[in-house]
């Protein structure tokens, strides 16, 4: 599943100094607990369910035209890649590439892709506030 979008941001150079810092970007994790390096945990909903999320970023490569980001979260019976790409335009432009597998994989997939693409537009949203 592949998600895109556009932000309207006010100051281009503020956005490109937070999006191209590594801790920045796992801190606009929404539901973040724990930070350990390049480890996270975090919870989320997921319908009537509270979901605990271990994630690791995995990659994280910034230049001045854009940055791009590899994430691997595990959930019960989950396993989440979400690869991002943020782009230093204007307006700046964002998407992000979502593989779910696991054994729960066929059961919560759409509401596994609907709460990565809610989650994916919160992060762009902090990056570019």
């Amino acid at each position: 599943m592949k998600y895109s979008g556009v932000l309207n941001v006010k100051d281009l150079n503020s956005t490109k100094q937070k999006a191209t810092n590594k801790n920045a970007f796992i801190q606009c994790i929404p539901g973040i607990k724990s930070v350990n390096g390049d480890k996270f945990y975090a919870e989320a909903n997921m319908g009537f369910l509270k979901v605990e999320l271990n994630g690791n970023v995995e990659e994280f490569s910034c230049s001045d035209e854009r940055c791009v980001s590899k994430v691997l979260i595990n959930a019960p019976g989950l396993v989440i890649k979400v690869n991002t790409t943020l782009e230093f335009s204007t307006p700046v432009k964002w998407s992000a590439e979502v593989d779910i597998s696991g054994p729960m994989a066929n059961m919560a997939r759409s509401m596994a892709e609907e709460k990565v693409k809610e989650i994916s537009e919160q992060i762009m949203q902090c990056i570019t506030a």
